[in-house]
């Protein structure tokens, strides 16, 4: 039971733990959804049969790709609730690979500005110009939401290799510092061996207010904040990670800027 600000009483369902199982599930089916999205963006990159056939493969990418956003929404909403009812909100100890993060955030946008190339160069198409706008725009949005779901996994893959590295340094220097039992007075003190570093954990490279085990809805929300004002807003950053945060901040900016380019295109043409 817990109550709300007012003191009134809450009922709180249980909630049930995450199963190494389910968490096993989720990537294998998280890679073969990227799988199917990476070839069939590929084969539209590729194909040359003419306009009615790259639009069936662009339909058939926006298609896969807009279900599986809508299922990792549905997760994503699913982690919010269970962080609002104080429960831990990682998705998993393992971090998403960062090569499936990288290839997932070239191949999508690569896909968004191909397609919004033969937007702008294909629309006076008389049969074809209107469906050529609406899988054009349709496809660069999910460019959009595919750069920063990349980068919000990037985020999470650098926490997580920064925490492990940060804590081996730790027992580290913690394991170079001997006791050594001084007979003056029995006083103990602690003596540095050779070449032992003396001082604390090195910081992890993202700090998140009130939040000290950060998950991946909070990378997500870190790098949907970077793509939307070009900042990390309130999360704290190291130097180790500003250069991939300032990389993601121009991608972001040319990436914002051509889906206006191309909204106001459509507008005046439409």
């Amino acid at each position: 039971m817990i109550r709300d600000v007012w003191g009134a009483r809450m009922t709180e369902a249980p909630i049930r733990p995450i199963t190494s199982v389910a968490l096993v599930a989720v990537r294998v089916v998280n890679l073969v959804v990227l799988a199917v999205v990476v070839g069939l963006g590929l084969v539209f990159v590729w194909v040359t049969d003419g306009t009615e056939t790259e639009l069936l493969w662009l339909g058939a990418w926006c298609l896969v790709s807009t279900l599986y956003m809508i299922a990792w929404l549905s997760v994503l909403g699913w982690l919010s609730r269970r962080s609002w009812r104080t429960t831990a909100t990682v998705a998993g100890a393992r971090a998403p690979s960062r090569l499936v993060a990288l290839v997932t955030t070239i191949v999508a946008s690569l896909i968004g500005l191909t397609a919004a190339s033969e937007l702008l160069v294909l629309r006076d198409d008389p049969d074809l110009g209107s469906a050529i706008d609406f899988f054009g725009v349709w496809a660069m949005l999910l460019a959009w939401g595919y750069l920063h779901w990349g980068f919000a996994q990037i985020y999470y893959r650098l926490y997580v290799r920064g925490v492990a590295s940060g804590a081996a340094a730790g027992r580290q220097a913690a394991g170079a510092l001997v006791t050594d039992a001084a007979a003056l007075d029995g006083a103990v003190s602690e003596v540095a061996m050779p070449g032992a570093v003396a001082t604390d954990a090195p910081p992890p490279p993202f700090r998140f207010p009130a939040t000290p085990n950060p998950g991946l809805l909070d990378f997500v929300y870190l790098s949907f904040m970077v793509g939307t004002s070009f900042t990390p807003n309130d999360v704290e950053t190291t130097t180790r990670v500003r250069w991939t945060v300032t990389w993601h901040s121009v991608l972001s900016f040319f990436f914002n800027g051509f889906i206006i380019v191309l909204a106001l295109t459509t507008i005046m043409n439409g």
